[in-house]
């Protein structure tokens, strides 16, 4: 059985996220004999049909990494034609997209989604808005400041302007 020391012993041998090359940061691995096919067959089983299991969707979400999810989702799309699945992963991918769509989507068109925008801008952090804006503006092309401006009005909009922060169109 490992003591403390032995663990101890392997942290501090282990490489920090500043000294590891970019592709063995984080603490999922890739999984070895990955077959993406295989993993959105059996994700597909544990959500459809009567009840979920669970299981199958912890085990394989939470033991691939980024980039085997991204490969599962697709995979998923190809056998089913739906999305559903991806909106999970896409969250599990990288949330400051997954919030950046969901604020383009409360904005977009004729209407607001208030209780959308106003969930996801008052309940980010900070550092979570600033990742949020660059994401934004990398899928849009336009600023999440300049899509409030231009959604919003009164004094809804500058409170929004100003938890959002700057503008990254200037």
């Amino acid at each position: 059985m490992a003591s403390l020391w032995d663990d101890l012993d392997s942290l501090v041998n282990t490489p920090s996220s500043f000294s590891a090359k970019t592709g063995d940061r984080g603490t999922i691995k890739p999984k070895a004999g990955f077959d993406a096919g295989e993993d959105a067959v059996a994700l597909r089983k544990a959500i459809e049909g009567l009840g979920t299991t669970e299981k199958t969707l912890i085990d394989i979400l939470t033991h691939r990494s980024s980039a085997q999810r991204q490969q599962i989702c697709e995979a998923y799309q190809e056998a089913t034609g739906r999305v559903r699945l991806c909106y999970l992963l896409k969250c599990v991918k990288s949330v400051p997209a997954y919030f950046a769509e969901r604020l383009y989507q409360s904005m977009k068109g004729g209407g607001t989604d208030e209780s959308t925008l106003n969930r996801v801008m008052v309940s980010r952090s900070e550092i979570d808005l600033l990742d949020i804006r660059a994401e934004f503006k990398k899928l849009y092309e336009y600023s999440l400041h300049s899509a409030i401006e231009s959604d919003c009005g009164g004094n809804y909009k500058k409170t929004l302007v100003k938890i959002c922060g700057g503008d990254d169109d200037s």
